[in-house]
C-alpha cells in the first residue's frame, strides 16, 4: 500500500504531470466559475480564479440556481472550520486534545466535501439532468472527468448563445 512517504519517492515525471492535471483542472474550474456567473448576473467574477474566494463564489451560483439560502456559508464556514483544526492539531498532536481537533478537522473535511458534492450535483442536475449522477461519480473517481462535465456544460451554454443570436 503506497505511503505519503513512497510518494515523495515517486518519479519526477508523475508528479509534474498531476501538477499539469491539477493546474488544467483548476484553471477550467474557475472559467467554469467565470461563466456561470456572468450567466446568472453575480458581480465580481474575478472570484473565481482566487482560492477561498472561489468557494463563495461557488455558494453564491448554487443559491442562485438552486434557491439553497446559506450555502455559500456553510461552505466557507467548513472550509476555515477545517483549516483550523487543522492547525490546532498540528499544535497540539499529543494526547486527547490531538485526537479531539484529528477528529474534528476529519469531521468537517467530510462536511465540507459533501458540501461541495451537493453543489456540484445541483449544477449537473440542472443543466445536463440525463447525467448528473454519471457526471457527479465521474467527477469524483477521476479529475479529468470534471473537466469534461464543466467543458460540456460550458458547450451547452455557447450553443444557447449561438441559438439567441
Amino acid at each position: 500500500m503506497p505511503t505519503f512517504a513512497s510518494l515523495l519517492n515517486a518519479p519526477k515525471e508523475i508528479l509534474v504531470f498531476n501538477n499539469i492535471i491539477m493546474l488544467i483542472a483548476y484553471i477550467v474550474q474557475a472559467f467554469f466559475f467565470m461563466v456561470l456567473a456572468d450567466k446568472l448576473n453575480i458581480t465580481n467574477k474575478w472570484r473565481a480564479w482566487i482560492p477561498v474566494f472561489n468557494l463563495y463564489l461557488f455558494g453564491e451560483i448554487c443559491e442562485k440556481e438552486t434557491g439553497a439560502i446559506g450555502y455559500k456559508n456553510r461552505l466557507i464556514l467548513t472550509f476555515w472550520m477545517t483549516f483550523v483544526s487543522l492547525i490546532l492539531f498540528y499544535i497540539f498532536n499529543v494526547g486527547f486534545l490531538g485526537f479531539l481537533f484529528a477528529v474534528l478537522s476529519l469531521g468537517t473535511m467530510i462536511c465540507h466535501t459533501i458540501f461541495q458534492l451537493q453543489g456540484t450535483y445541483w449544477i449537473y442536475k440542472k443543466y445536463i439532468p440525463k447525467q448528473a449522477i454519471l457526471g457527479l461519480v465521474i467527477s469524483c473517481l477521476f479529475m479529468i472527468g470534471q473537466i469534461v462535465f464543466e467543458c460540456i456544460i460550458m458547450n451547452i451554454f455557447r450553443k444557447e448563445q449561438t441559438s439567441e443570436e
